[in-house]
């Protein structure tokens, strides 16, 4: 019996055991300080390359009932960094808190960032001072960070292969870090600019060649005139008179000779027989007689319908 009851006892005193764990894991949070407000500083990441931006936060915790969070201000200095952009200021309201929320991005190229090859540097900022209407209430400590060259050291390589590299105008640098070009981009699509240049280039050339007819019409139906292509007859003709008006009897034979053969083609006996007495008569050709040819086989030409043979 009294050992049921040691054991009875000892399950009871492990049960109140067990129950204060779970219930001090349950437990609420602690409660703010008495000014109302509390909270953290990171900076992320802790470890950068130099020339990278570096992101700080400031997250406070206030109460509503002690403070108003309108009133709660965060001072910052990040030198020898430098802020990008504005402060981002994010507010999220709970039951009775209010969790403020200060983003802002930091870079360093200055030349008291610039560190030799191999070498880092860790930067410690001043603390984030809170203040409320002005008066300073809680100091938040921000975590180092640690900037780190992007060279290596040459030192202990090769050196004929370090010179090789040296002489190489885009090798110089051995980089820890290589800053990837970005992919081009086109406000207009390379193709639909080309269609769209075309265009252009067609209205242009249209709108010049109106201009042109407006400005000049007889230079533009000189060019737009087609020419009408001339008969056998008609070539013979041609040829004949320009023999003729040159002189040479040689030339003026061989014309008509042509001519005679072309009138020949054309169902022109009479006229045919005529010039071809007239190339190869033991004088010369008379003048007016070339030119009663010359005549009469316009006029056949001009009878005919179609002008050809």
């Amino acid at each position: 019996m009294r050992r049921v009851v040691v054991v009875l006892l000892a399950a009871a005193a492990a049960a109140a055991v067990a129950g204060g764990a779970r219930s001090q894991e349950e437990a609420p949070p602690q409660p703010l300080k008495e000014l109302g407000v509390t909270g953290h500083a990171y900076v992320t990441p802790h470890s950068i390359l130099f020339g990278d931006p570096s992101h700080a936060r400031v997250e406070l915790l206030v109460d509503r009932r002690v403070l108003d969070p309108n009133d709660v201000a965060v001072a910052t200095r990040f030198r020898p960094f430098r802020v990008r952009g504005p402060v981002r200021r994010e507010r999220t309201d709970y039951e009775r808190l209010t969790r403020l929320r200060y983003d802002v991005d930091v870079e360093c190229i200055e030349d008291a960032c610039i560190l030799p090859q191999s070498a880092r540097r860790i930067f410690h900022f001043p603390p984030a001072r809170v203040r409320v209407k002005g008066r300073a209430v809680e100091t938040l400590p921000w975590p180092s960070l640690i900037v780190s060259s992007r060279l290596r050291d040459l030192r202990f390589e090769n050196l004929d292969e370090r010179n090789a590299r040296f002489r190489q105008p885009t090798a110089g640098l051995d980089w820890r870090a290589e800053i990837g070009v970005q992919p081009a981009t086109w406000r207009i699509e390379p193709t639909l600019a080309i269609v769209l240049l075309v265009a252009v280039a067609l209205v242009l050339l249209a709108a010049s060649l109106v201009l042109t007819a407006v400005a000049y019409p007889r230079v533009a139906r000189k060019l737009w005139r087609r020419r009408r292509r001339l008969s056998p007859l008609e070539r013979a003709l041609v040829g004949f008179e320009r023999a003729n008006a040159r002189g040479r009897e040689d030339e003026r034979r061989v014309a008509l000779d042509d001519l005679a053969a072309a009138l020949r083609a054309s169902d022109a006996p009479g006229l045919a027989g005529t010039a071809y007495e007239l190339a190869w008569a033991e004088r010369p050709p008379a003048p007016e007689r070339t030119v009663d040819l010359a005549g009469s086989v316009r006029e056949l030409i001009a009878g005919r319908s179609n002008g050809r043979a």
